[in-house]
């Protein structure tokens, strides 16, 4: 486990508090929805001084009938999903950190109702992405996983952290009012990286075997979690190698109209696949890359296709193709003399 991520929640388990920075270095206290107590919320309101929310998933959204707010024709995918505020029936102004903490409680309790709450109030639900981190990488969906991965209840308690002149912290700031109350701080890139070392990223949809142009192949298609497209598997039996021979080729955006060499390197590969036994992966062309891997720096179809061969259990593998060798660790495939 990323040591950064099992200290993170160590901290959150014992109903503390920590910083977590976002891709755009935008901070945030967090804490587990869980654990929250009113003085949690009295130290959030008093150090961060900013907006109070909690990030829940969909279906509570649901349960509780929480609508968003008018979204503003300049939202994106990275702007957070805010439902209309709300306060607990039981409150009087609702604006106490006492009565913030009595709402956040009754936002994860199963036994609440939608009619039990006031609307607007002084909480801001946000939901997150039904795809996780894998659809969107704010404070909410970074801090559910976070959420998950320690047992809690999936939603998180967050207050933007402003700095003393009223705008949004620093890295700077936000390291000072770490070290100040002994807070961990830790950064999306983190969590993103030990949630796709973690979590299955690419599932095998079908599989048959097929006869083409240079005989048979056990063909497998694959989708993931990342984006829309489904990649492809030729398998030919091995060779009895140690290692298993793979080609990757990896389309451009000229394949569709076959005004490009790609159709017949592809038909080289298959050849060569054939004759000594292996794999060829026909991964589809993506013009852009999704945000999850730009945060993480790294292509897309690398990481895709370092996925699928771990999903098909294939332990020793060298490519073919380009002088690519594997970077597991990294989910990357690299150019290298070989």
């Amino acid at each position: 486990m990323n040591l950064a991520v099992k200290r993170a929640l160590q901290e959150l388990s014992q109903g503390n508090l920590i910083v977590l920075r976002d891709a755009k270095g935008q901070g945030k206290l967090l804490g587990l929805a869980d654990h929250t107590t009113s003085e949690t919320v009295n130290f959030m309101i008093k150090y961060a001084k900013g907006l109070v929310s909690v990030g829940i998933e969909d279906s509570r959204a649901q349960e509780l009938d929480l609508t968003l707010q008018e979204q503003s024709p300049f939202s994106n995918e990275e702007v957070q999903s805010y439902t209309v505020s709300v306060d607990i029936e039981e409150t009087t102004t609702g604006i106490s950190a006492f009565e913030r903490y009595q709402t956040i409680a009754a936002l994860i309790d199963s036994a609440r109702k939608p009619e039990e709450f006031k609307r607007p109030g002084h909480i801001f639900p946000v939901i997150a992405h039904e795809k996780g981190i894998f659809g969107k990488q704010t404070h909410v969906e970074l801090g559910i996983a976070l959420a998950k991965q320690a047992g809690a209840y999936p939603a998180v308690v967050l207050c933007d952290v402003l700095n003393e002149n009223g705008g949004l912290a620093g890295a700077e700031d936000m390291k000072a009012l770490a070290d100040e109350h002994d807070m961990f701080m830790l950064r999306a890139e983190d969590v993103m990286q030990e949630y796709t070392e973690r979590e299955t990223v690419v599932n095998k949809i079908d599989e048959k075997r097929v006869t083409n142009f240079v005989g048979d192949f056990t063909l497998i298609s694959y989708e993931n979690r990342l984006d829309s497209y489904t990649d492809f598997v030729f398998a030919a039996p091995s060779k009895d190698q140690e290692t298993v021979p793979v080609y990757v080729h990896k389309q451009c955006s000229q394949c569709p109209t076959m005004a490009c060499d790609c159709h017949h390197h592809f038909q080289q590969a298959l050849s060569r696949i054939k004759t000594m036994g292996g794999i060829c992966l026909q991964m589809r062309y993506r013009q852009e890359q999704t945000t999850f891997t730009q945060v993480l720096d790294k292509n897309e179809t690398d990481v895709l296709a370092v996925k699928i061969l771990k999903d098909m259990g294939i332990g020793e593998f060298h490519f073919i193709n380009q002088n690519l060798v594997c970077n597991t660790e990294g989910e990357s495939l690299e150019e290298k003399a070989i």
